[in-house]
């Protein structure tokens, strides 16, 4: 059982959650690009910058895939299947991208990763927040 307003039809969480979630990750992706930038330079801040691109890339390439799992098999059309070898490609240009200059800078090639999974969590943090919130009113209501 999710959280209220979290789930689809289908069971997968909502994308107005994912969208968040991705949105989260270019804010955190950019304080970080500029602390790393003002602190240790621009390659620093390139690499973390690439590196949460890999993340959130990831974590559409993800979605994309989840989604055509769930389609009810109609045959499917080739533009779908083109736009997701693009994606794979674009991620695998992105990760090589991402590793070359990680060698220069590893903190800042882990810090970029780690934007996403820092945005799910504060995601998933505000997302309990507003459910005590709401049965914390339904108790005192219902009283």
């Amino acid at each position: 059982m999710g959280l209220r307003g979290t789930e689809t039809q289908t069971g997968v969480a909502g994308v107005e959650i994912l969208r968040r979630v991705q949105w989260m990750a270019i804010a955190l992706a950019l304080l970080g690009a500029l602390g790393f930038g003002l602190s240790r330079g621009w390659e620093a801040a390139l690499s973390l910058t690439v590196a949460a691109l890999v993340s959130i890339v990831s974590l559409r390439t993800l979605e994309a895939a989840v989604r055509r799992i769930q389609v009810d098999d109609d045959g499917g059309s080739s533009t779908g299947s083109t736009r997701f070898s693009l994606r794979w490609t674009l991620l695998l240009v992105i990760l090589s991208t991402t590793l070359i200059l990680g060698l220069r800078d590893a903190l800042a090639l882990l810090v970029g990763l780690s934007v996403l999974p820092v945005a799910a969590i504060l995601e998933a943090g505000v997302q309990v927040c507003r459910s005590g919130a709401r049965d914390g009113r339904d108790r005192t209501h219902g009283a």
